[in-house]
């Protein structure tokens, strides 16, 4: 079947020909006699499928061009969507006089003002700035006879649902509502209840067809390698283009700089950029002037571009529904893809798992011959073992806290006691070195001068370091024998705990023994300092 076949006009197919477009898709095969018939429908197809051209071209067929008032109105949830789908409008609506104007946020507003002020009949959008502009009174669409919600799920997961409702109450009271979703949940139902009549629903295929054409793997690295791993798969693997996503903006700078340092061409892509820099970025990766984008989750919905073989999740998103948009950014059009998640600890190892139930697809371990890469590799199988021989001892622990916070102390050592004294229920007192890292064997000889009646300096600081290192008797200086004793296995385990950025930090730091005398001379330098200045202040009422 054609376009021409599909009810367009001539002069819409001759323009879609001499775009080299021919042959419609799926979804556009079935929404387009429908919207031509200016019915409501909900259209729900798979990522890449021809969607904009679904609703964009029975709207330009059905544009009175002799009519210089909005007659449509297309709604996005975000700024990169809303360009994307007023440019494809504008391939077909400029060549047959048709006007296509584009509002959204981060762009001069006044431009935009003036871009309504020559009379456009369809308008592209996304929420926030329509809102602003109907305010403003320089949007005027009370006769406005079409409305599309175009990734109407991603509007209400952003919480635009309020502004939805506003600009649905703003509009024509007859007129043709069309939402498409890639995803129906109770909210779109509602939505679809109140504010459209008669719908059609429009679906192609299941939800997540299209992952089946897309290949997921996982590479399980330390934290603190999990950049350099990222850069060696791009100096040894992926030589195409892709799209990085990270969690935060402050994450895309960093990434973006230590790519960039490393003589790895990229750029970064969030919120705070302005709308110029965007637009700049975008064009750089479409036109292949960079070949890695480095998004936060503002761009995983809307970014159409052609030829992305890759997405890489540097963070997995925090809610597990964004994982499926993320991905949906390869594969287009029926084509194939690869997806590489980077995880750093066993809980998100566990959250894959759960990813596997939504996409319904294996997440298999990263395979490569560099082995440059292979050595930021982490034995899981190995690494989930240690996890479950400290859980059996305590709280249950995840990977990237420290092995031996709220641990049992009736472990046994090195010769296969067990650390605490079953007679007294109380820690045994390291003799080799205390709490602090002092080494008890360095005083030994000091000791029997204090018998003596010498150095008696010495003999006080001996009795309170002992004295410390009995009551304050913590976890850390068992911490430490447990990491020695774990070395000497041939274990390579380290104690670590999580800060409050969920990163792996070292709790424990030993000091040089040069450092540790270095500080005992400066605490007795401060005292002789201290005791002759109270002399001094002293001698002045003493005659």
């Amino acid at each position: 079947m054609d376009f021409l076949n599909l009810g367009l006009s001539k002069e819409i197919v001759d323009v879609l020909t001499n775009l080299g477009y021919t042959v419609p898709t799926e979804i556009q095969t079935k929404a387009i006699p429908l919207l031509i018939a200016n019915k409501d429908v909900v259209g729900r197809s798979e990522t890449g499928s021809g969607k904009t051209f679904a609703f964009g071209l029975p709207i330009i067929q059905n544009i009175n061009r002799d009519d210089e008032t909005i007659q449509a109105l297309v709604v996005c949830p975000t700024r990169e969507l809303a360009m994307q789908d007023a440019d494809e409008i504008k391939k077909v609506a400029l060549p047959l006089g048709v006007r296509v104007c584009a509002v959204f946020g981060g762009s001069n507003l006044d431009r935009q003002i003036d871009a309504l002020k020559r009379k456009p009949q369809i308008v592209v959008g996304t929420p926030g700035r329509i809102i602003d502009l109907l305010k403003r009174k320089a949007l005027k669409i009370a006769s406005t006879s079409k409305i599309v919600l175009d990734e109407a799920d991603e509007m209400l997961d952003m919480g635009f649902r309020p502004d939805i409702e506003k600009i649905l109450q703003n509009v024509a009271k007859q007129r043709q509502t069309i939402l498409f979703s890639a995803t129906i949940p109770d909210e779109i139902k509602e939505i679809i209840k109140t504010y459209q009549t008669d719908s059609v629903m429009v679906e192609v295929g299941t939800e997540n067809k299209a992952l089946d054409k897309i290949e997921q793997r996982y590479m399980f690295v330390d934290q603190k390698n999990k950049k350099e791993a990222l850069k060696e798969l791009f100096y040894s693997d992926i030589f195409d283009k892709t799209i990085v996503f990270v969690n935060t903006k402050h994450y895309a700078e960093d990434l973006e700089r230590f790519l960039n340092k490393n003589k790895v061409s990229a750029k970064a892509l969030h919120g705070d950029l302005r709308q110029s820099a965007r637009t700049r970025v975008m064009k750089m990766f479409k036109d292949g002037k960079i070949d890695i984008l480095i998004a936060t989750d503002v761009a995983a919905r809307g970014l159409d571009i052609k030829e992305v073989m890759y997405v890489v999740n540097f963070d997995l998103p925090n809610q597990l529904e964004f994982y499926v948009h993320r991905i949906g950014r390869t594969a287009r059009a029926g084509k194939s893809g690869k997806v590489v998640d980077i995880i750093t600890n066993l809980s998100q190892l566990s959250n894959l798992r759960e990813i596997e139930k939504l996409t319904n697809a294996k997440i298999l371990p990263y395979e490569t011959n560099s082995e440059n890469l292979k050595q930021y590799f982490v034995d899981t199988k190995k690494l989930a073992q240690q996890n479950n021989r400290f859980a059996k001892h305590g709280k249950n622990k995840s990977f990237g806290s420290s092995a031996f916070d709220n641990f049992d102390d009736e472990r046994p050592n090195k010769k296969g006691r067990n650390l605490r004294d079953k007679k007294t229920n109380s820690k045994p007192y390291n003799k080799t070195k205390n709490s602090k890292g002092f080494d008890d064997k360095k005083y030994n000889s000091k000791t029997k001068q204090n018998r003596n009646g010498k150095n008696r300096g010495a003999k006080r600081f001996d009795d309170s370091k002992n004295k410390m290192s009995k009551s304050n008797n913590t976890k850390q200086s068992y911490r430490k024998n447990d990491r020695n004793r774990f070395r000497d296995e041939g274990e390579d385990l380290l104690i670590f705990k999580t800060n409050k950025h969920g990163n792996k930090v070292v709790s424990t730091k030993e000091k040089s023994k040069n450092q540790q005398k270095q500080n005992y001379k400066n605490s007795q330098q401060r005292g002789k300092q201290s005791k002759n200045a109270n002399k001094k202040w002293f001698s002045k009422f003493v005659k």
